[in-house]
């Protein structure tokens, strides 16, 4: 016969399965970033070298959408069906969206959509779905769109302002 005396009985006790994973108890080495082909100096990702190659520009795509809401009876019930609409497209297409006109009327509004994009073709494939996505909801009617796919290039804004760094932000 043992000498020790048995486990207490509880369900903890009766388990046989250990708490901690297989993985975070291994004794083998984690490969180190240069064995993975990365590197360990800082900026050393290859944005920097697409940067260098002078592919420097930054593509953005916005666009403004004028919606109907012909069911809305109230500002209340605007906000609820445009605080929905918003959620899923911000989420759905990573991009920033608001409404920017028409906050006091009750069934009218106008959206603005902004992103960054790789380029003009992946802008106006972006600006068309997030159209598509609005168009498929029932409680709004699409009236009017505009949008605008241009880019960054050198630092300048392509609208005539540059951003400094420093100064007061005017």
């Amino acid at each position: 016969m043992s000498a020790r005396s048995p486990p207490a009985s509880n369900a903890e006790s009766e388990s046989r399965t250990s708490r901690i994973s297989r993985k975070a108890t291994s004794s083998r080495p984690t490969p180190s970033p240069k064995s993975r082909g990365g590197s360990t100096e800082p900026g050393a990702s290859g944005l920097v070298d697409r940067v260098r190659g002078g592919a420097s520009a930054v593509f953005y795509a916005v666009g403004r959408l004028e919606i109907l809401i012909p069911q809305s009876q109230s500002l209340k019930e605007k906000r609820s069906i445009l605080n929905r609409l918003k959620d899923r497209l911000s989420h759905r297409f990573h991009c920033s969206i608001a409404e920017v006109d028409h906050q006091d009327l009750w069934q009218r509004a106008a959206l603005g959509v902004a992103l960054v994009v790789s380029g003009p073709e992946e802008g106006g494939n972006a600006l068309a779905a997030i159209r598509r996505e609005i168009e498929q909801d029932m409680r709004v009617v699409v009236v009017d769109v505009h949008r605008r796919i241009d880019r960054l290039e050198g630092g300048t804004l392509g609208i005539g302002d540059e951003w400094s760094g420093g100064g007061d932000g005017r």
